[in-house]
């Protein structure tokens, strides 16, 4: 199943182009250019200045020089002329709930924590990667930084992960990992441009994400039996026959959100959400002595609470069919039983506490549910430990 989203800052998040266009302006006027029209700036956000500069008449030898008069502005007041789009904290709340976010953009990843933090958004990103400062640093390009994100994550590309971003750089940047990418098209790219680099799917609007996401998972997990599928725009005749898409591309998905289908995950796959801070949930950490921010991931969790599991089920078969009745029937005592159990409870209860704890590290959906049940099996444990007790000193 898909369990994690690289998400785009600039042109997908939020519309930054005011600050960008400005602080570009400042920027070529001072060192002797001609400033770039409104056209010129949308059409180079995203991609490293290196690659964009030249298109503006900016030679190679002199792009550091102007990189550095752009950010001496932008860094004390563009970064702050941005604003997120309409429906952007819905789209995270719904993406949330259902995967692991982190920012993957070709911004350098300090302004880029600054932004994050700036809109107060950083609860929903497990990671914020970013690109390096330095023009022709060793991560630059959107597959590099997608490279940091899946590194920050532990996590290896495949079709579990999807990049959402508004820009062909996204999508050639998630193919160089075998990722899909799926076009937003109220950004600074345009959807023929996405769909031209080959995104798998292309959106109007931010309630329409959640959807594609689904959908195009569905569709890359059946491309080896059946032809891709298209799901129709609004208005489209769902029977007429797709258009083939040129050669070499990968025709888009366009997913709109009263038609696409709704899946609810099961509930042991939930992965983390944002960090919530209701009192019972502060009251918890605390009482767990939790570091401060989010150290565990949702797989882990479920990894120890299992192996907990195991050692609790050892313990009760151990007591209560081996050493009642196998080991007799072998001829050897059950005396030894009570410290056995007693041993193998204790490390029964430090295991289910030690995967309550991941849960709560993770900050998992259903990190309450797993505390309740584990608790339970504690107390099982415990009543068990103290009857061990008993025998021993009896």
């Amino acid at each position: 199943m898909r369990t994690h989203l690289l998400i785009d800052l600039d042109g997908t998040l939020s519309d930054s182009s005011p600050g960008i266009g400005r602080s570009l302006q400042h920027a070529f006027a001072s060192c002797g250019y001609a400033p770039p029209s409104e056209s010129d700036v949308r059409a180079v956000i995203g991609p490293p200045f290196e690659v964009t500069f030249p298109q503006l008449g900016v030679p190679a030898h002199d792009i550091a020089r102007v990189v550095d008069a752009y950010r001496a502005r932008y860094e004390a007041i563009g970064l702050f002329e941005n604003e997120l789009y309409p429906g952007i904290v819905e789209m995270l709340d719904a993406l949330a709930a259902d995967y692991v976010l982190a920012v993957a953009t070709a911004k350098p990843e300090p302004t880029a924590v600054r932004i994050i933090e700036h809109f107060g958004l950083a609860r929903y990103f497990a990671v914020q990667a970013g690109a390096t400062i330095e023009v022709g640093g060793a991560r630059r390009t959107k597959g590099q930084v997608i490279a940091h994100a899946l590194a920050q994550l532990e996590l290896e590309p495949g079709d579990h992960v999807a990049m959402i971003g508004d820009r062909d750089h996204d999508v050639e940047g998630a193919r160089d990992h075998g990722i899909d990418c799926i076009g937003v098209a109220w950004g600074f790219g345009s959807r023929d441009e996405l769909t031209r680099a080959g995104a798998r799917a292309v959106v109007d609007r931010p309630g329409d994400v959640a959807a594609a996401v689904v959908a195009t998972y569905r569709a890359g997990r059946n491309m080896s039996t059946f032809a891709e599928p298209t799901i129709p725009a609004d208005g489209a005749d769902p029977g007429a026959p797709a258009t083939d898409a040129p050669a070499g591309d990968t025709p888009a998905i366009d997913v709109p959100a009263v038609d696409a289908p709704a899946v609810e995950a099961p509930a042991v796959d939930a992965p983390a959400g944002p960090r919530s801070n209701r009192p019972a949930d502060r009251f918890m950490r605390r009482l767990l002595r939790l570091p401060e921010g989010r150290t565990a991931t949702a797989a882990e969790a479920r990894s120890l609470f299992q192996k907990s599991l195991l050692i609790s089920s050892c313990r009760c078969l151990l007591m209560y069919i081996v050493l009642p009745f196998v080991l007799p029937a072998v001829g050897i005592a059950r005396g030894v039983g009570p410290a056995i159990g007693l041993v193998i409870g204790l490390l029964a209860i430090v295991a289910i506490t030690y995967s309550i704890r991941r849960f709560w590290r993770a900050d998992h959906s259903k990190r309450w549910h797993y505390t309740v049940f584990g608790t339970t099996i504690i107390g099982f444990m415990i009543y068990l430990a103290i009857l061990d007790v008993a025998d021993l000193v009896g």
